[in-house]
């Protein structure tokens, strides 16, 4: 498992946090860059390290059963959080196609 969450790291989460940051970078007005950075990182703490570990306690407690529990736990939440960020990255991803369509539209 331990190595698998290595992996998935090293891969996966690493690319999407760089994504956003570009997507960030892109979207914003030169202006409110700073206090649009430290929002991200500001909601990142709160959902990511805030709820994250509540969460698979959660899924822990009420899912599994035994000494493996939080293992457990934590691969499936993991999955299902991984999954469900790349899924928000394609939205704004498109998102972000669209708005700078618009954005080369009105500057021609």
């Amino acid at each position: 498992m331990w190595i698998a969450y290595f992996l998935s790291i090293l891969f996966t989460t690493s690319g999407v946090q760089v994504a956003c940051g570009v997507m960030l970078a892109e979207a914003t007005p030169r202006r409110l860059m700073g206090k649009m950075t430290s929002f991200y990182y500001m909601m990142i703490n709160l959902l990511a390290t805030g709820s994250g570990p509540t969460i698979v306690a959660v899924v822990s407690d009420y899912g599994f059963e035994g000494p493996r529990a939080i293992s457990y736990a934590m691969t499936i939440c993991y999955a299902l959080f991984v999954c469900t960020t790349v899924v928000l990255l394609f939205i704004g991803a498109r998102a972000i196609e669209r708005w700078n369509a618009r954005r080369s539209a009105q500057a021609a």
